[in-house]
């Protein structure tokens, strides 16, 4: 299986966003996996030193939300993002050469992991909270991000 991190190693689980104190533990999901998708280009940064350049850059919002432009203009990675209704518009053929966030709706909250795998129904994805692979149904799918190299 290929290498991924977790947003709640202990390296790193207790390192808190700017604002609300929350830790990568807790709320560190898509900066875990921004950095799975680096990693998988070939850069050795840990979600800590992602979070903390995006901080450096003005990349989080106060309420901690990460700005796109700002995964762009530090890591050369261009996204396009599909919502529900623009699924079938994704070559998922791409998955070989791209790479996939996917943003899960959880009720409460959302949450985000790396796509491991296209399936005519579903998607596997490598979830950074707990570090298994999953499978979901499109129909609990918020949103997918398709990230390029630039």
């Amino acid at each position: 299986m290929d290498k991924y991190f977790t947003q709640t190693d202990p390296k790193w689980k207790n390192v808190e966003f700017p604002y609300y104190k929350k830790t990568i533990g807790q709320i560190g999901c898509l900066v875990t996996s921004i950095t799975n998708i680096l990693l998988k280009r070939g850069l050795s940064l840990t979600p800590e030193v992602v979070l903390s350049m995006l901080v450096s850059n003005r990349g989080i919002t106060k309420e901690n939300l990460v700005l796109w432009d700002s995964v762009y203009t530090l890591f050369k990675l261009k996204h396009t993002k599909y919502s529900k209704n623009t699924f079938e518009k994704m070559d998922k053929s791409l998955l070989e050469k791209d790479y996939y966030i996917v943003e899960i709706d959880c009720v409460t909250y959302t949450h985000f992991c790396n796509v491991v795998k296209f399936e005519d129904d579903k998607i596997r994805y490598f979830d950074v909270y707990d570090g298994k692979i999953k499978s979901i149904g499109f129909d609990k799918i918020v949103s997918i991000r398709r990230f390029e190299d630039c």
